[in-house]
């Protein structure tokens, strides 16, 4: 289960990813989970990305 201190710091990573891309086209998330030690957010494209909280970085 994710913390109320990681809910607070995804949302901003995923707010501050969503805006700098210009053409974002993933739409909005749909869905979150764990994977290779990150939370991922899935997207309704279809999509994934990983966020890491500790190195505040999305791929």
């Amino acid at each position: 289960m994710i913390s109320q201190k990681e809910a607070l710091d995804l949302m901003k990573m995923v707010t501050q990813h969503i805006t700098l891309s210009s053409d974002w086209t993933d739409g909005p998330p749909v869905a979150l989970f764990r994977a290779d030690g990150c939370w991922c957010v899935h997207y309704a494209s279809g999509n994934w990305w990983h966020y890491s909280l500790k190195d505040k970085v999305w791929f």
